[in-house]
Formats: structure tokens, sequence, C-alpha cells
């Protein structure tokens, strides 16, 4: 089947006097026809029958007044000036085939659409291709906001982590707190019962020696009481020895007082 477009009425193909396959006159027909639409869609769509084989190979592809006065400056399907160019649709606008093929070619939906709106092309979006772009907005915007729901879930998730890392580390050093403090009060316990235990053991020796004392001074005194019989012994034996002594002494005064001398031999 013969690919044919919204230009293909305007060819010279019912004059066999033309040697174009376009003329002059014939972006004339086209432009009363179809008053809205631009030089560049005109051009496209002159492209686009070529492109498919479409025009008559005997013929040139148009005239030089019509590349000159018309299609000359308009930006084509080749235009970097009309990047949607290569997709305008059959009727010389921007359908639902033309929006799927450009989101096809990595065009995102926001940026066909401001294309679109700069005018450049001078094609419009028909009505599906606009359903089509809010319903993909749509996606879009839920796919969005479905990004963020994770984004902030994923980060209360850290959060709660973090916060509970933080709790378990908090127990840690608290039981480790309270364990040292039992630690240093068990052992400041310790200490004092030593200290007590110590002073008890002072007490006790303190207490021991002066009993010995006692008994060394009682064996001291026992002792000397033993000398001192020794010495009463010595005494009465010195005593004995005394007597005569003392008797001369008595006889002496005896006869002093005019006793009887006998008492001298006593």
């Amino acid at each position: 089947m013969t690919y044919t477009n919204i230009a293909s009425p305007y060819t010279t193909a019912g004059d066999p006097n033309a040697n174009f396959n376009f003329n002059r006159h014939s972006w004339t027909l086209f432009n009363q026809a179809n008053p809205s639409m631009s030089k560049s869609q005109f051009k496209v769509a002159l492209q686009q029958l070529e492109k498919e084989g479409a025009l008559d190979s005997s013929r040139g592809y148009a005239n030089e007044k019509l590349r000159t006065e018309i299609l000359q400056g308009a930006p084509g399907m080749y235009s970097d000036q009309n990047p949607l160019g290569q997709y305008q649709g059959q009727y010389g606008n921007f359908g639902l085939k033309s929006y799927e093929a450009a989101k096809g070619a990595d065009w995102k939906p926001q940026d066909i659409f401001d294309e679109i709106q700069s005018g450049r092309s001078g094609m419009m979006m028909g009505d599906r291709a606009m359903t089509q772009y809010y319903n993909d907005l749509k996606v879009e915007r839920d796919a969005a906001q479905a990004e963020k729901d994770t984004e902030r879930y994923d980060a209360q998730v850290k959060r709660d982590a973090e916060r509970e890392l933080n709790r378990q580390q908090d127990a840690r050093d608290d039981r480790a707190l309270r364990t040292r403090l039992a630690n240093e009060e068990a052992a400041a316990r310790k200490a004092a019962a030593d200290a007590t235990q110590s002073d008890m053991l002072a007490s006790m020796r303190i207490g021991g020696s002066s009993t010995l004392g006692a008994s060394g001074a009682a064996t001291f005194k026992g002792k000397g009481l033993k000398t001192s019989g020794k010495k009463r012994g010595s005494g009465r034996g010195t005593g004995q020895l005394r007597r005569p002594y003392e008797r001369s002494a008595l006889s002496i005064t005896s006869m002093a007082k005019g006793n009887n001398p006998s008492t001298l031999n006593l």
C-alpha cells in the first residue's frame, strides 16, 4: 500500500506537464485547505513522502520557486530546530502515535509537551496524545511521590535503627556503670571489713603483751621472794653468828650494872 499523508493530495501527479512532484502552486492549495499548518509541517510532509518512496521518481522533488519561496528556511524533519519533526503524524500534527514514538526514543512527557508548546514545529498535540500526556504526568507524579515516600520510610527506618542502637548502647553503658559502682561498693565494704579485722587483731596483740608482762612480773616477784627467803635464811645464820656478840654485850652491860660476873661465862 502506497504511503500517503496530508500533502499527498497536492502533488502534481495529475499534471502530465509538471516536471516536479511539488511546485509553488502545491503550497498555495495546501495552505488554503490547512490554514493552521506551517511551512515546516508542509515541508516535513513532503520529506515523509520522499522517504517512503511515494513520489514519482521520474519527476524532481520540488521546483525552484517552491524551494526558495516556501521550503527554504523552514525547519524540516532533519533539522535540530524541529527535533520532533521526525515524529510528525500523517495528518501533519502530533497525535498519540507520534507521542508514543517520541517516548520510545527517550523523550520525557514534559519535554515533549514543552517542545510542542514552543511552536517551532508548528504541530499541535492531538486529544489522545494530550490525554496520554496527562496520564503519564500522573504516573510520574505518583512514581515521584512513591519514591519520596520510600525515601522517607527508609530514612525513618534508619532513624529508628539508630535510636535502637543508641538505646542499646545506653543500656550497656548503664549496666557497665551499675557494675562498676557495685564493684566499687563491694571493694569499699571489703576494705572497711579488712580495716576492722586489722584493728581487732592489733587490739588482741596489745592485750596479750600486757598479760605476758604481768606474768613476768609475778614470776620476777616470785623469784624475788625466793631470793628474800634465802636472804632470810642467811640472815638467820648471820643472826646466829651475831648472838655471842650480843651475849657478850649483854654480859658487859650486866657487869657494868653490878650483875653477877658469871654471866660472862655464858
